[in-house]
């Protein structure tokens, strides 16, 4: 496997297969920071898949080990999660209302995150998330977007209707 950070080169790792508790792998769309300083590798729809199918892995780059896992008790509330990820101990969860824009974030099982605005799409981007066209920052659970907006399909930022970023 072939980790890398931006400026620097690429390093290559051996990374040994594991599976724990569950016996088809999945094809990787989405890695995330994950508890204790790891990786968690998701795929399209892994968080809910049934029988013995593995819902997730779990990237650990100093041990050099993926290991492909099913939901235990503690992490079953997750399968509800469009998009997941862990700052420290805590774990972060967005869960998507295409329609009706009452999207929300969670932050464990149970404590919700508000939000400056609605969102119908969105997702974790590095130490960033995505609500709808709006890329925000969030710190200390406190959710802060600009008033720039990217809509996705080019590399154009937006605000007051006006470009306010090309890098095409």
């Amino acid at each position: 496997m072939t980790f890398w950070k931006i400026g620097e080169k690429p390093i290559v790792k051996n990374i040994s297969v594991e599976t724990e508790r569950c016996s088809q792998t999945f094809f990787v769309k989405n890695m995330r920071s994950w508890i204790e300083e790891t990786i968690i590798v998701l795929s399209e729809k892994s968080l809910r898949y049934g029988g013995d199918t593995c819902q997730y892995a779990v990237l650990d780059t100093v041990a050099g080990t993926l290991t492909f896992k099913r939901l235990d008790e503690n992490l079953k509330w997750i399968q509800k999660c469009d998009d997941v990820r862990a700052w420290g101990d805590d774990v972060y969860c967005v869960i998507l209302d295409n329609e009706g824009e009452n999207s929300l974030i969670l932050k464990n099982i149970n404590d919700t995150i508000p939000t400056p605005r609605k969102f119908a799409i969105g997702g974790f981007w590095g130490n960033m998330i995505k609500l709808s066209g709006n890329i925000c920052s969030i710190h200390d659970d406190e959710i802060t977007c600009s008033d720039v907006i990217w809509y996705g399909n080019e590399l154009k930022f937006y605000e007051n209707g006006e470009v306010v970023v090309d890098l095409e």
